[in-house]
């Protein structure tokens, strides 16, 4: 699993070298990200499904953003 920020309160997440072997599995994953952002003082947590190698795309991958109280 890899994170690359892409702005600030916004990160991209992809699962590489890695065959989903369902798109539950890839929604479940969605929202352990989504949990795991939620206990470190952020709110407004959102992630999006990018891509899914059950689609035949090459990666897994979410974007995440989050919003934090002193922004």
């Amino acid at each position: 699993m890899h994170r690359m920020a892409e702005a600030p309160g916004r990160a991209r997440v992809e699962l590489q070298e890695f065959k989903s072997p369902s798109p539950d599995l890839c929604r479940l994953i969605g929202g352990y990200i989504k949990g795991t952002l939620g206990l470190n003082d952020v709110d407004d947590v959102v992630v999006e499904e990018l891509s899914c190698t059950t689609r035949n795309d090459p990666v897994c991958a979410w974007r995440t953003s989050w919003k934090r109280d002193d922004d």
